[in-house]
């Protein structure tokens, strides 16, 4: 999740591309798996980091 975290920081890539990256076939069980993790999906992290 911390490889997932950076790449959402750091740039533009989009949720399934990064979730692809990571080796997840299923973009909803990589957003339900950073959900579980931190608290809100991807792109509500990533929202809440860029513009707090």
């Amino acid at each position: 999740m911390e490889s997932a975290k950076s790449s959402l920081l750091g740039g533009n890539e989009s949720v399934k591309d990064i979730a692809e990256s990571l080796g997840y076939n299923n973009t909803t069980h990589f957003i339900r798996q950073f959900r579980a993790f931190y608290g809100v999906s991807p792109l509500v992290f990533k929202k809440k980091n860029i513009n707090p």
